[in-house]
């Protein structure tokens, strides 16, 4: 993560991620969320953004996988597949203030 003043010379700052950890549940979607993995890579690519793709089974070790990263200084964090994916991301964010 970056900070950089606004171009009009105010004080206030802008923050640019140049990192992201995405979690994929490879189930979701019977495989389909794994196809995304170029696209993804180019978007972020685009964006100067470096990528880790993970892959899961299952919200549980998203979770778990989610938490280290989180605990490792990752601040921008995507979610591919369902309900369940989402939510193990959010449970693993929740409560830490860092954000």
């Amino acid at each position: 993560m970056t900070s950089q003043s606004n171009s009009d010379g105010s004080s206030q700052s802008v923050t640019r991620f140049d990192r992201a950890a995405v979690f994929v549940n490879e189930r979701a979607g019977g495989g389909k969320a794994q196809r995304l993995f170029p696209f993804l890579e180019q978007i972020f690519r685009e964006h100067g953004i470096s990528t880790q793709i993970r892959t899961t089974p299952n919200s549980k070790e998203l979770e778990s996988l989610a938490k280290e990263a989180i605990q490792g200084g990752e601040r921008l964090l995507f979610a591919v597949g369902g309900d369940g994916t989402l939510q193990g991301l959010v449970n693993a964010a929740y409560g830490h203030d860092s954000f």
